[in-house]
């Protein structure tokens, strides 16, 4: 996954804050108070977007993942590999394969691996998809995962889960965020593919509990989620583009925003600012 930094913002012409009148002795206050909030404005990010700079442990992949082939295309920063688990039909070239990404999600300074399971359904290109983690633990790996009826890390429908609890690892896209000098990491997940039959609706934020093996979600509108989600909405990539997907958020609240009842206080302010 490439390493994304916070854009770089050009800072407003901080000569008099909005409502000072220019008569001295008030000039000199309001100019000060206009410095300080340009200062705050230009604060570093609470959450920051985890990079790739970890190294690889031996051995670098899981027992099911030794044999992988790289992605086709990936930039050279991007550490992505993709493995066939299994041939589904080999006539319609249909298989069960896992992308598989390498990021440092405890600061340790050694490859995590994330892998997402796709399982295609037909042959009109619509799929599930299971994520499943593992943590370098010295020359092993702990599994973070879901636990379907085939205990294994290929995706399986909600309704064949063991467990309710299961739900947060069905995601196809993510972004790994952390404050500096702490191990505590947030994954920022969405299916953006519309074609993913077990998807969801906008994102959603999981933190990654290592000591009970599993994702815990995060409410995103309120308290510490809606700081880790505000910072991720302002992080960008390292060509200074934005990752945040207005559209993606806008068909969530186009959807939750329709039963106000059912959505919490802070989607409820959210789904206010929306325009109309």
């Amino acid at each position: 996954m490439p390493y994304r930094s916070s854009p770089h913002r050009t800072l407003p012409r901080a000569s008099l804050w909005p409502g000072c009148l220019p008569v001295l002795p008030w000039a000199f206050a309001c100019a000060l108070a206009a410095s300080n909030s340009v200062h705050a404005q230009a604060a570093p990010a609470a959450y920051q977007i985890v990079d790739d700079s970890c190294q690889p442990q031996k051995p670098r992949f899981p027992a099911r993942y030794a044999n992988f082939r790289a992605l086709r295309g990936a930039a050279a920063t991007e550490r992505g590999y993709r493995v066939a688990l299994a041939t589904k039909d080999a006539q319609a070239h249909l298989a069960i394969e896992a992308e598989i990404q390498e990021i440092d999600l405890n600061g340790d300074g050694i490859c995590d691996q994330i892998v997402i399971a796709s399982d295609p359904i037909g042959t009109g290109g619509d799929h599930v998809v299971l994520a499943t983690i593992y943590i370098a633990r010295k020359g092993h790996w702990q599994r973070i995962g879901a636990h379907p009826t085939a205990k294994s890390d290929a995706p399986a429908y909600l309704d064949t889960m063991r467990s309710p609890k299961d739900q947060p690892f069905v995601f196809g896209a993510l972004e790994a965020l952390r404050r500096p000098r702490e191990a505590r990491t947030f994954l920022v997940v969405w299916t953006a593919d519309q074609r993913v039959s077990n998807g969801f609706y906008g994102y959603r934020i999981l933190e990654v509990d290592q000591a009970a093996g599993r994702l815990v979600p995060v409410d995103k509108w309120n308290d510490e989620g809606a700081l880790i989600y505000a910072d991720f909405k302002r992080a960008a990539d390292v060509q200074g583009h934005a990752i945040f997907d207005a559209e993606i958020e806008g068909t969530e609240l186009r959807f939750g925003c329709a039963s106000p009842d059912a959505a919490n206080a802070g989607m409820r302010a959210a789904c206010e600012r929306r325009p109309h």
